[in-house]
């Protein structure tokens, strides 16, 4: 993932999720920019795990791992599994050597295990306070541990947006 510096909030990562609302039980693997942001804020330059174990309930994040201000890699990568009830986070400066976040038994959850048939794609958030009302994030080597090589099909967006874009129309992937 690499991802333009927005908002110092701005997210793009891996999002699996039991439903397409924003308000789903979720899990999501998610890097934030480094650095000065085009509204004059400072990124954090962290990646986590964000999970939403209720459906409507809080987001909770875990695995918090901040880049050290130097060298701060152009792109990062993320991978998400899940192995029966446990879902897993990961990070990896290079696609090759990967370190684990986070890890959550979604048995445990208060809304109960996952679904096995969840949702996954890619998310981006521009973050609240942007300079831009679009964040912009580029991803790349997309795989699947059962297929390889996965190609991106976007089918519909459901509007799920905040005030700013009431557009339902859904988006082509170019």
């Amino acid at each position: 993932t690499a991802l333009a510096p927005n908002d110092n909030d701005t997210k793009a990562g891996l999002m699996a999720r039991e439903a397409a609302t924003s308000v789903s039980r979720m899990a999501y693997v998610r890097a934030t920019p480094f650095g000065p942001t085009r509204n004059q804020a400072v990124g954090d330059g962290d990646v986590a795990m964000q999970f939403r174990s209720l459906t409507q309930g809080n987001t909770a994040t875990c695995g918090l791992f901040d880049y050290p201000a130097t060298p701060f890699p152009s792109q990062c990568f993320v991978r998400l599994e899940m192995h029966g009830s446990v879902v897993g986070s990961y990070r990896s400066a290079d696609g090759v050597n990967w370190v684990l976040l986070c890890d959550q038994d979604t048995a445990s959850w208060p809304g109960g295990r996952l679904v096995d048939n969840l949702q996954v794609g890619l998310a981006v958030s521009r973050g609240p306070q942007g300079a831009s009302t679009t964040a912009t994030a580029e991803f790349r080597q997309l795989l699947t541990s059962e297929q390889g090589p996965l190609p991106p099909t976007i089918t519909s967006i459901p509007d799920q947006t905040i005030d700013e874009d009431k557009s339902t129309a859904a988006l082509p992937f170019l």
